[in-house]
């Protein structure tokens, strides 16, 4: 997250490629955040012991008084995706996909 104030924040997205779109949302709102396209790879440790043997890597502290990086944002709960269901992807204006998304949720009792 970019930047968050007390009517819009700002999202970042990342493509493939290494291309970026930022958007700015009115607040509240719901992010869905899916998870990469590609697995990530991990490194054996094996490897990972072979780099720390051959090379000293130095810790440093960051700078004290910088502002918190999500200072203001309040998560309220995180849960893991149920995985046995399909997305759905809602089309349209941000004004007719809030309506459907809104619907939908009324659907399932969850307003």
């Amino acid at each position: 997250m970019g930047e968050l104030s007390d009517r819009t924040a700002a999202v970042v997205k990342e493509f493939p490629g290494g291309y970026r779109g930022e958007f700015r949302i009115a607040l509240p709102a719901v992010l869905g955040v899916q998870a990469a396209e590609k697995p990530p790879r991990y490194v054996p440790v094996a490897k990972v012991r072979a780099a720390m043997k051959a090379a000293k890597i130095e810790a440093v502290q960051a700078p004290a008084g910088g502002p918190a990086p999500l200072e203001g944002l309040e998560v309220l709960e995180l849960a893991k995706p149920e995985a046995a269901r399909q997305a759905e992807i809602l089309q349209g204006a941000p004004e007719e996909a809030a309506a459907k998304l809104c619907a939908l949720l009324a659907e399932r009792g969850l307003l």
